[in-house]
């Protein structure tokens, strides 16, 4: 057996290097040795690009942020959908109201998720947010 606190060895009940007691042993020396380093920690430069450049809800899927990926998610998708009828319309009719109705529309639509997902990247990366979806500390 190895001890949790200070990797040794040790076959008592306690551990003859630092005392620890038996119920914070390992069967495994890399376990012990590694005991310190975060498990499966998110990095929080990775989500942070994530969220600046591409957006989307990407860093979000990530981060493990399921709800609020989906709802950026959706929203784009939203989104695309007047500016995909309004890019056919302006080709065919030319830059009607009604065109240029379904492109503003868009554009907010866009631009939302754009601004939410810029400041969530900045949060990500200036430290604000500090674990992900499942409560784990962003390394």
């Amino acid at each position: 057996m190895f001890c949790k606190n200070c990797g040794k060895e040790f076959d008592g009940k306690f551990c003859s290097e630092c005392g620890t007691g038996v119920s914070s042993v390992q069967s495994n020396r890399q376990t012990a040795v590694n005991s310190n380093a975060p498990a499966n920690g998110k990095s929080k430069v990775i989500a942070g690009l994530l969220a600046i450049m591409i957006g989307f809800g990407v860093y979000n899927f990530y981060l493990g942020y399921i709800g609020k990926a989906i709802a950026q998610l959706v929203i784009s998708i939203i989104a695309a959908i007047p500016l995909a009828i309004a890019s056919i319309l302006i080709a065919r009719f030319g830059a009607t109201n009604g065109a240029v109705l379904l492109l503003v529309i868009s554009v907010i639509l866009f631009l939302i998720v754009g601004i939410w997902s810029f400041i969530e990247g900045v949060m990500i990366l200036a430290g604000t947010t500090k674990v992900d979806g499942k409560g784990q500390s962003l390394i």
